[in-house]
Order: structure tokens, then sequence, then C-alpha cells
């Protein structure tokens, strides 16, 4: 049975890879560069189209230029404010802090004078001030 198989399976290999094979034979360059060898030279159309992207390039990076000249003028001008800001911030935090105090000894002076009225007895103002400042 293998030789019945081979009888038929050879002529029928043979009659595939016939057909498949290319018909005309394509010429093989030289060399891979030869086809680069013909350059054409633009036309008046792509000229210009090639010029009208150069000055839209050069006009672009004309203004990225001058933004970046802006953007590192404000930034001096914000970090001369940032300075600004912050010394507002110190002298606002001391007013804060001078006025706690201040209201701090009110209270107690107020706490003071209302204890020193229920004991009514030898304790004298400094002993209280200096237990509530404990406190």
């Amino acid at each position: 049975m293998l030789k019945y198989t081979l009888k038929v399976l050879i002529p029928l290999t043979i009659i595939f890879l016939v057909s498949c094979a290319p018909k005309g034979v394509s010429p093989v360059p030289k060399s891979i560069l030869a086809d680069l060898d013909e350059v054409r030279s633009l036309t008046a159309e792509e000229l210009a189209d090639n010029k009208k992207v150069q000055n839209e390039y050069n006009r672009k990076q004309e203004l990225l230029k001058k933004i970046a000249v802006e953007d590192i003028a404000e930034k001096k001008e914000l970090v001369k404010e940032k300075g600004v800001v912050e010394k507002a911030k110190k002298e606002l935090t001391e007013l804060t802090k001078k006025i706690l105090k201040k209201r701090r000894k009110k209270l107690l002076k107020a706490e003071v004078e209302k204890i020193a009225e229920s004991l009514k007895e030898g304790v004298t103002q400094k002993e209280i001030v200096e237990i509530l400042e404990k406190l």
C-alpha cells in the first residue's frame, strides 16, 4: 500500500511545486541602494510647503523662548512676593501670641479677683497667680 501511495504522492508534489513557482523572474539589483541613485528634485509646490513648515517651526520656537523668558520673570516676582508674605505671616503669628498673652493675663486677673473674694483670707494675689499659671 505504501508503494501505491508514493506513486500518487510524488507526482502530486511535483505538480504543486511547479504551479507555485513564479512565472517571470524579477531582476535582482546589484545593491540595495541602487534605487536611491535616482533622486528627483522637489517641485515648487513642495518647496513652498517645506518653507511654510520651516517658518511655522521657527515662529513656534521664538514664541516658546518668549514664553520661557516671561515665565522666569514671573517666577522671580513670585519669589519676592513669597518673601513678603512669609514675613507678614511671621509678624501675624507674633502679634497673635502677644494678644493671646494679654487675654490670658486679663482672664487670670479676673479669676484671681473671684478667688480672692471667695477666700477673703490671707492668701495674696501673687500666690494665686502663680498657682493658676502652673495650671
